[in-house]
Formats: structure tokens, C-alpha cells, sequence
């Protein structure tokens, strides 16, 4: 089971929610709303997440743990800020600016999982 680097975001995150709903369109405007999934899983989260103003070394060490989730697919526990316990996320994406010499940022973009 992959763990998260403890390495805290900043906040400035953003949390999006695109809920599984099957949609039945019947006429003069008439709509069936019905949840796809099972009704715990039916709603999940995706995060941005950024951290600013890391070292080199903090974002290597990011960019290493993601690259291996890309090698074996794995979800992993992350602690979204705000959040009381740790969730389980699938890597979608990041993007990494150099700020100044040893400084970069990381904005990741991950999807909650239901392993």
C-alpha cells in the first residue's frame, strides 16, 4: 500500500465533484436521474493540489513516488487538507514550475479511488 510523501499542501486547493448519474431523457423537458455505482462510490472527488516553494529535494521526492504509481498503477492514502483521515487517490497529473534555483512548485491532480 503506497503512503503519500509527508510533505504538506498548500492551501489554494481545488475539489471537484462530478457525480455518476445515469440521465433518462423522456420528453417535454422530463429527466430520471439515477446514481451509476454503488451509493458510497457514486460521487467521487478530484483534487488539485499544490505545493509551493518546495526544495528540489522535496520535489524530487514527489515526482519519484508519482512516477512509481505510474509504473504500478497503485492508488494511494493521502490526507486532503481539511480532511480527518486518509482517502484513497489514483495519480492523474501534475505540472511542476522552477520558481528560482531550488525552489519549484508541484500542482498535482488526483482522483478519489474506491479500492
Amino acid at each position: 500500500m503506497a503512503v503519500f510523501p509527508s510533505i504538506s499542501p498548500n492551501f489554494g486547493f481545488e475539489k471537484t465533484h462530478r457525480p455518476n448519474l445515469l440521465v433518462t431523457k423522456m420528453g417535454d423537458g422530463y429527466e430520471r436521474r439515477t446514481t451509476f455505482g454503488l451509493p458510497t462510490h457514486a460521487d467521487p472527488m478530484t483534487l488539485s493540489v499544490p505545493f509551493e516553494n518546495l526544495s528540489e529535494n522535496d520535489a524530487n521526492t514527489i515526482e519519484d513516488f508519482l512516477a512509481d504509481r505510474v509504473k504500478d498503477g497503485e492508488s494511494f492514502d493521502f490526507i486532503p487538507p481539511g480532511e480527518s483521515q486518509a482517502l484513497k487517490f489514483t495519480y492523474k497529473g501534475h505540472k511542476k514550475k522552477i520558481n528560482y534555483a531550488n525552489l519549484a512548485t508541484i500542482q498535482i491532480t488526483m482522483q478519489q479511488a474506491f479500492d
